[in-house]
């Protein structure tokens, strides 16, 4: 493959991610303006004005493959130095000297780039800033899974946005880190400066970063810390969304035989800066009467779904022979080039269905402009969501185009169902959000979910894991939504506002809205049993 064609797919991955960025439909129900977040694919590692200590260049050469792997160090103002790399036995690495637009376009030098596992800058490279091929090869060498990085000046023009000393903004360079503010000069001096920036800039996430530290970015979410000092970050306070700050504990040496650091979830962080974009507060001191209007809503508490549960859905999607159902998996844990497992298509299979496709995603640029998606979406009856984590779900598909599909299928008279987390991201609140733990009932970066049906908390397990108790003190703080339980085993068919309990053991309901229900602590819900009916929005037992 020569240089040109190596050029031209690199301008062509850049203006496809940007095509599927711009053909995303209008965000759907609960948060106008937030946009789907995707995962890194790369790496990055953003150095302060300090002394690098020698953990920081290992963790980057291990993040790009190794000793042995092609790193392209770049500089714009003299001879690239190479010492920091060849000390730790960089064989693959290689300085490029680049003073104009010119030298950027040699083979020699486009060949580096392209085929670079890691991409350093030495310096802030200034005058490329607005050059549109630098920009297109770092952005694409992150698509492919490279790690790129720099100190100083040099990591704030690879973020994108900057503070100084002064406390000005300054937005320009690659913009690799989206929406991110950071200052590479941080002290906790310096903090009030870095929050009146964020105050001003809503939307953006800060980052503190102290000379002798470096942020690290690295497997798609996972974020840590390397050199001394502590790298904060934070989101402003906005209307009724507090001020966010946290710490992370940077480590002054590197473990080959570890990964990376590992201390905060970068997504999450993310939606908790997207949110003040446009904030909206969730949920609404008068939740809406839960109902679904059109179709069918099954709701399965996890665990095994009867051989009952399974019919009403087939008859619901129109019949074995009929029914057309897209199952999506994208709860669990699936890995790149895995082959793709769906409990449900099996199910359905064994079953009888014949048209049944299973699909996942785990970017969401992908979920919001794949015809494949789009295709068997517009054509679907039934839906059905496996279970796994609540978070990965929203991070494949939340805001795109597939979850504007899903209000298409009841809209049309189909059925959507979903097991365990399946069942919990089908309602507007979303609980065990937190991508580190499920432990956690609520986490509010990911505290919203598909909104299917609203005014309702929705959780699975229910009885079998005990959690009544710890869903009491959640109705207790948001007691407008009326909670629903659902054990495993079990399920909870709703058309209109009709809820009907299918399978082996109960539904738990909960009612708030005239205060705490009396009784004892994990006994203040009414356990609707099978067969029985509960009106959700008379909250009453039928």
């Amino acid at each position: 493959m020569n240089i040109r064609t190596l050029f031209v797919l690199a301008l062509l991955s850049m203006v496809a991610l940007a095509s599927a960025s711009a053909s995303r439909s209008a965000p759907i129900q609960i948060r106008e303006g937030v946009r789907p977040l995707p995962k890194f694919s790369g790496a990055l590692v953003l150095a302060g004005t300090g002394k690098m200590l020698p953990c920081v260049p290992q963790t980057f050469l291990h993040l790009a493959g190794g000793t042995a792997a092609p790193i392209a160090v770049v500089h714009t103002s003299g001879k690239p130095d190479l010492k920091t790399w060849t000390k730790l036995g960089a064989t693959g690495a290689k300085g490029l000297r680049l003073k104009s637009e010119k030298e950027l376009r040699t083979d020699e030098v486009l060949t580096a780039l392209t085929g670079a596992r890691g991409i350093w800058l030495d310096d802030d490279a200034a005058a490329f800033h607005e050059d549109p091929l630098l920009r297109v090869l770092l952005q694409s060498a992150l698509e492919r899974g490279a790690v790129i990085g720099g100190k100083g000046a040099a990591a704030q023009a690879l973020a994108g946005a900057w503070v100084d000393k002064k406390g000005e903004v300054t937005v320009g360079g690659f913009g690799l880190l989206r929406d991110s503010l950071i200052d590479v000069g941080y002290q906790d001096s310096r903090e009030s400066q870095l929050r009146e920036a964020l105050e001003s800039n809503r939307g953006y996430l800060g980052w503190g970063i102290p000379a002798s530290s470096s942020l690290v970015i690295h497997h798609g979410r996972e974020v840590g810390a390397m050199g001394k000092g502590n790298v904060a970050v934070m989101v402003a306070a906005y209307d009724d969304w507090p001020m966010r700050v946290d710490g992370i504990n940077a480590i002054d040496a590197f473990d080959p035989g570890q990964v990376a650091p590992n201390s905060l979830d970068l997504l999450a962080w993310q939606r908790l800066a997207e949110v003040r974009r446009d904030p909206v507060v969730f949920p609404p001191a008068d939740a809406k009467a839960p109902s679904v209007p059109k179709g069918t809503l099954i709701l399965q508490g996890g665990g095994g779904v009867t051989d009952a549960t399974w019919d009403r859905f087939i008859k619901a999607a129109g019949g074995k022979k009929k029914a057309r159902i897209v199952c999506l998996p994208g709860a669990g844990s699936i890995d790149p080039g895995e082959e793709l497992d769906s409990y449900s298509a099996g199910e359905l299979r064994e079953r009888g269905c014949k048209n049944v496709t299973a699909l996942h995603t785990s970017d969401p640029r992908r979920a919001d402009s794949d015809a494949v998606f789009r295709e068997a979406l517009e054509n679907a009856t039934g839906v059905w969501i496996d279970g796994g984590r609540t978070y990965r779900f929203m991070d494949c598909y939340q805001y795109t185009e597939v979850h504007r599909q899903l209000f298409e299928v009841l809209k049309s008279g189909g059925v959507v169902g979903g097991s365990s987390a399946g069942c919990q991201v089908l309602g507007d609140f979303l609980v065990r959000g937190n991508p580190r733990s499920n432990k956690n009932i609520y986490f509010d970066a990911y505290g919203t979910g598909l909104g299917l049906i609203e005014g309702v908390i929705l959780d699975a397990h229910f009885m079998e894991r005990e959690r009544e108790a710890e869903f009491e003190g959640l109705m207790e703080r948001f007691p407008q939504m009326l909670g629903i339980g659902v054990d495993s085993g079990t399920a909870l068919l709703v058309r209109g506002s009709m809820g009907e309990v299918l399978g082996e053991n109960g539904v738990v309901f909960y009612d708030y809205a005239d205060g705490t229900p009396d009784g004892n602590e994990g006994e203040k819900g009414l356990v609707v049993k099978p067969g029985q009916k509960y009106d959700l929005a008379q909250r009453k037992l039928k």
